[in-house]
């Protein structure tokens, strides 16, 4: 006797959920296989999201970088320059094009670049334009060193001149090569806006003869100058890097002898603050 019409209609469900969890475990390699069509517009829907969210927090990390401009870069090349005055104006360049003119420039090597390989190249050489662009984002400080001639010291004003950061002096960059036409190529400028105050090294005759005798006589020197970027302003087809000077050290690179050259600090001097 099978029983009462609710006990059968338990053991009719009880063996319906078997019957569908044995079909479930039987199809469940073609069930996963086989997407859910609103699964899978939402899926596709999350990976857009998501990619979207990830775009907007690189931008949002350019800008950061940007408004910071914290960074310090040591004796840029000419290039990197070139990235920081377009940073500092917020020009865009056209690195598309830039990468295809490089493939084309045989800078990978002759020969090597053909109808099936030329994407490739060309992405790769897309990339290190990005990463070059990266690199100078949010940089504020600048590192570089220039030649200068320690001159005679003058008792009356108890100072010494240096020629190398006269007022009006500059140093001219060409960024980007001969391939990047018409973006900076008339060069970046890179300006010290308190260049008097620089040039004029106070100090006592005690303190000038011993720097003479660490010279060894020798009055050609190096400067490495620590620079602040003030602002950068454009001008046609080229750019002005106003800086600061706010310390730079005098290096003596001796008389060539036996040894080869070596190199001595003379003196740090630092500066404050103001413009000219």
């Amino acid at each position: 006797m099978i029983g009462s019409p609710s006990r059968k209609t338990a053991i009719a469900a009880w063996l319906l959920l078997g019957a569908l969890t044995a079909c479930d475990s039987s199809d469940g390699a073609v069930a996963e296989r086989q997407a859910d069509p609103v699964s899978a517009r939402t899926d596709a829907g999350r990976k857009t999201s998501d990619a979207s969210v990830s775009a907007a927090l690189m931008d949002a990390s350019d800008v950061r970088i940007k408004e910071e401009r914290t960074r310090q870069i040591d004796h840029p090349d000419p290039d990197m320059i070139g990235w920081i005055a377009l940073d500092w104006l917020d020009r865009s360049a056209p690195l598309d094009e830039w990468a295809r003119r490089d493939v084309e420039s045989g800078r990978f090597g002759p020969g090597r670049i053909n109808e099936f390989n030329r994407d490739e190249y060309t992405a790769q050489a897309r990339t290190a334009l990005e990463d070059q662009k990266k690199a100078g984002m949010g940089v504020g400080r600048l590192r570089l060193s220039v030649n200068a001639r320690l001159s005679d010291y003058d008792p009356t004003y108890e100072e010494f001149y240096l020629g190398a950061l006269s007022p009006g002096s500059h140093l001219t960059y060409r960024p980007f090569g001969a391939y990047f036409p018409n973006t900076l190529s008339a060069g970046v400028r890179v300006e010290f806006a308190n260049a008097r105050e620089a040039s004029v090294l106070s100090v006592t005759p005690a303190e000038a003869e011993a720097m003479i005798e660490r010279l060894d006589n020798f009055r050609n020197v190096t400067l490495d100058l620590d620079l602040s970027i003030l602002d950068v302003t454009p001008a046609s087809q080229s750019a002005v890097i106003r800086t600061r000077i706010d310390r730079y050290t005098i290096v003596s690179k001796g008389r060539p002898g036996p040894g080869g050259v070596s190199e001595r600090i003379v003196r740090t001097v630092s500066l404050g603050g103001g413009e000219d």
